[in-house]
């Protein structure tokens, strides 16, 4: 049926062409139908009726020729293709409404397509998007984390810079100014443990050492020395080879004090004689070094330390807080003074007191005869094979 419709509407289109074409009157218009170059004539011979005559074979070509045609008319809109149809088609007004429907409705379809071509463009576009989106995510994330890896590899390149600053750099042992900050640090917020030692060490007559086998060799028994003693007094110190179970761990707690002598502390020990035993322990061991693998020279005169130690009965931590600096300090001071000592003696013992805090001040505790006692027992299992622990007097 809207095979009839259509051939109706390209005869309807020739005719009204044929009538209004008096300019193209027998002249022959070539047309492409279907890729093919076909020919329409029109015009009216020697005062004879106007006639047209179009060779169509098909009334779907036909209307594909008409659009090629110089006299066609396209409409633009639906409105103007009702007024097109109704003006030039004539035809029922039934029929008239089934074309325009079945146009309309190809109109319709052909807008749905055009829809879903966009919303599925739009979609792909959205898709594409969201993979850039996500790998750019990544790289950030990933740009991100190197960033901090930076940070992190600056700050503790930081944080090296700011240890080395700290420390010696021939012994690697912490400058006495900060050793003297942890001291007093440790004095003034420590609650759990009871006791401590405070010491200092000085090489034996050192002068001859940089005199006779010169200051080479005096910068490696500085550093052999400065070695023992990390490894005999330890942060962490046993007497047993066990852990202590109560009190912190402090790092770091050896510096040196200037030029051939060295301070330490020992943060948690049980008591005076264990502490006393510990001090003892460092002393044989630089004794019993073979320093004559440093120079020749040294086994006729191994080097020896002098050593004097204070050990303090921590107390209360309201009462040393408020004065932490002065009784680190005074520590320090009483030790200095004890070394000397130990040094006048020329002996093999260390030299040490026990004392505690006391109205703000330091006082002496007795108890020579304890540590006498321990020297004896230290003796009889072994432990001082150099010499008794003595008290100062």
């Amino acid at each position: 049926m809207y095979r009839i419709l259509f051939a109706s509407l390209a005869k309807a289109v020739v005719e009204q062409c044929a009538q209004t074409a008096e300019a193209t009157e027998g002249i022959a218009h070539d047309v492409l139908v279907d890729g093919k170059t076909e020919t329409v004539t029109c015009g009216c011979g020697n005062g004879s009726p106007r006639t047209s005559a179009l060779l169509v074979k098909d009334p779907v070509k036909s209307m594909r020729a008409l659009k090629t045609s110089a006299h066609a008319w396209i409409p633009r809109s639906t409105s103007e293709l009702r007024e097109w149809v109704h003006a030039r088609l004539h035809l029922r007004h039934a029929d008239e409404l089934v074309l325009l429907d079945a146009c309309e409705a190809v109109v319709a379809r052909q807008r749905d397509t055009l829809k879903e071509s966009k919303e599925k463009a739009i979609r792909t576009l959205s898709d594409s998007l969201t993979v850039e989106l996500a790998h750019l995510q990544h790289e950030l994330s990933a740009k991100d984390e190197t960033v901090k890896d930076i940070a992190r590899y600056f700050e503790g390149v930081l944080a090296d810079l700011r240890e080395q600053a700290h420390r010696d750099p021939k012994t690697t042992l912490l400058h006495f100014n900060r050793f003297m900050e942890r001291l007093e640090c440790f004095l003034g917020f420590e609650q759990r443990l009871r006791w401590c030692a405070v010491g200092l060490v000085d090489i034996t007559t050192f002068k001859w050492y940089n005199d006779t086998v010169g200051h080479l060799v005096g910068d490696r028994i500085i550093e052999r020395v400065a070695h023992i003693l990390t490894e005999q007094i330890r942060s962490d110190d046993l007497l047993a080879g066990e852990p202590q179970s109560t009190g912190r761990r402090h790092k770091d707690l050896h510096a040196r004090f200037g030029g051939d002598e060295f301070c330490f502390l020992i943060p948690g020990v049980p008591g005076f004689a264990e502490a006393c035993t510990i001090a003892q322990r460092f002393k044989t061991a630089v004794e019993r070094y073979n320093w004559a693998a440093e120079h020749p020279a040294l086994a006729e005169r191994p080097v020896l330390v002098d050593v004097g130690m204070v050990c303090l009965q921590l107390g209360p931590r309201a009462e040393r807080q408020p004065r932490a600096r002065k009784l680190a300090a005074e520590l320090i001071q009483r030790a200095d003074e004890l070394m000397y000592c130990a040094k006048s003696e020329r002996g093999t013992r260390v030299r040490s007191i026990r004392v505690r805090l006391d109205d703000g001040g330091l006082i002496e505790l007795g108890g020579s005869e304890n540590v006498r006692s321990h020297a004896r027992t230290a003796r009889t299992t072994g432990r001082t094979a150099h010499g008794e622990i003595a008290a100062a007097p």
